[in-house]
């Protein structure tokens, strides 16, 4: 027995394949990191992590199929969040926005704030925000599923 395949026709249906395990991947992080932001899911809780929405974005926008290779990339400061390590913070505006925003719902006193925001960028300086692991059971549960999903719908 004899089976020809055809070259061309595998390779499409791989690159479709590669394209939607991409897509899927991409909305697996970006859903375990907003399901990160508290455990309902709600954007307004306040302890956790720095600037996730910006985070969320850049997991889209940097992720792509290279040939026979999907590189899902991100802002740098994930590997902070997903291993809670201390870093510099460079932007102390951004950062005091977000306590503005996220501690104090938009009302507090500008001494309060400044106040705040020093203690909250000494924390991270010192001790890294609080860890939340949002890449590593994305890859340790979801994607197998994401890959036979994905071969199955292009190879029936």
């Amino acid at each position: 027995m004899e089976v020809k395949i055809d070259q061309e026709d595998f390779n499409r249906k791989l690159n479709l394949a590669l394209e939607g395990i991409k897509l899927d991947l991409v909305n697996a992080l970006q859903d375990m990191l907003v399901q990160g932001m508290d455990p309902t899911g709600s954007s307004s809780y306040k302890s956790r992590g720095l600037f996730t929405g910006a985070l969320k974005s850049s997991i889209a926008q940097y992720s792509k199929v290279v040939g026979n290779t999907i590189e899902i990339g991100m802002l740098d400061y994930a590997k902070y969040l997903e291993y809670g390590l201390p870093h510099s913070v460079d932007d102390i505006d951004a950062l005091k926005e977000w306590v503005r925003i996220k501690i104090f719902n938009g009302k507090v006193s500008e001494f309060r704030l400044e106040k705040a925001t020093q203690n909250i960028k000494e924390h991270i300086e010192k001790n890294g925000p609080r860890p939340f692991s949002f890449i590593r059971p994305v890859f340790h549960t979801k994607l197998i599923p994401i890959i036979e999903k994905n071969l199955k719908a292009v190879f029936k």
